[in-house]
């Protein structure tokens, strides 16, 4: 009889990355993995994003990509999780401000400024 070993927390949390990768594209597989393994917290953030904005925008395609942040001067990597959609500006812009009001403003302060959300247009 096999005996059970319980797993532990970077065991756990390689397969939460894997059954993510299953759902979202990773723009580059090995980078976005390496980015969540340095900011474990971020994977419950995007697994509840993904779940929220399939609710407002009833879209499929999402994308997850580390990139520099335009924002900032220096050289700072962040994840950007992207909303592909064919839905009008117009649309979009108001879906956006749903998904700000019911979750990702409140949700964002809990991403240490790792994690962006956008749109893309299809």
């Amino acid at each position: 009889m096999a005996e059970f070993y319980p797993q532990n927390d970077e065991e756990i949390h390689e397969k939460k990355i894997s059954k993510l990768e299953k759902v979202i594209e990773f723009n580059s597989s090995l980078e976005v993995r390496s980015f969540l393994r340095k900011n474990p917290f971020l994977v419950n953030i995007i697994e509840e994003a993904i779940e929220k904005i399939k609710h407002v925008f009833q879209e499929e395609k999402l994308k997850l990509a580390v990139e520099n942040d335009p924002e900032i001067s220096t050289d700072s990597r962040v994840l950007f999780l992207r909303i592909f959609t064919k839905k009008s500006p117009k649309e979009t812009i108001e879906l956006l401000g749903k998904l700000n009001e019911e979750w990702w403003l409140e949700a964002k302060t809990k991403t240490n400024q790792k994690l962006i959300i956008e749109e893309e247009y299809e």
